[in-house]
């Protein structure tokens, strides 16, 4: 699952290199989503209703074996930790937690750059740009967690924080990473299936291609 992707170019070369099928789920800006899988994409779809979308939401439906089948969901939503754009990640994610929840007993997972702070994650807030600790003096030093407890409170389970319950996780940004802003959500169904979830940060091509860290999970299916 790819954020900011700007040009399709690039994203069928990932593709024909990889032997992955791809999708690019344009929106309302110029930052696209878009997915690459070596399962067949037999469904894809853009979601980019405003408001409340920025972007787009972007859905695949991938095919494991006959009649088997995992519901992808991409997400990336507005950025600030200002209360105000908080309330409009809480509205933006219902684009996709609303069609994934109806795959109750199919495997379903939400991932991507969700901007937001998970209940009980600690950012270093002393590293953030002069901007963002504006913002977060203004409201008292007070962080927001609605987004991702609305996902939460689905029935999605958080992938890394359920493999790593102590570990900060920062994602972003890379070389002195401070904060996590991204996130693999899986159903239960799915999140039965879990082996392991990780930050890909050992390498000098991860501190290059992006300013935030890969994330991976890898599931039993």
């Amino acid at each position: 699952m790819l954020q900011e992707v700007f040009d399709s170019t690039p994203l069928k070369k990932f593709a024909a290199h990889l032997d992955m099928q791809h999708f690019l789920a344009r929106g309302n800006s110029h930052r696209h989503l878009a997915i690459l899988s070596r399962y067949p994409i037999i469904e894809a779809h853009s979601f980019h209703p405003f408001p409340p979308s920025l972007k787009s939401t972007l859905y695949a439906k991938l095919e494991i074996s006959a009649d088997h089948f995992i519901h992808a969901f991409g997400l990336h939503l507005v950025p600030h930790p200002f209360i105000t754009f908080e309330l409009w990640r809480k509205w933006e994610k219902n684009i996709a937690l609303h069609r994934a929840v109806s795959f109750v007993s199919e495997p379903c997972f939400l991932a991507g750059d969700l901007n937001a702070i998970a209940p009980g994650d600690k950012p270093h807030t002393q590293s953030w740009p002069k901007l963002l600790k504006l913002m977060l003096t203004l409201q008292g030093g007070r962080l927001f967690h609605y987004a991702i407890q609305g996902i939460l409170s689905h029935g999605f389970v958080d992938c890394y924080r359920s493999v790593h319950p102590k570990d900060h996780g920062y994602t972003l940004p890379t070389g002195s990473p401070t904060t996590r802003l991204d996130y693999i959500f899986a159903n239960h169904v799915l999140h039965n299936s879990l082996k392991t979830c990780s930050i890909i940060c050992e390498s000098i091509e991860t501190q290059q291609a992006s300013d935030h860290y890969p994330l991976m999970a890898e599931f039993s299916i």
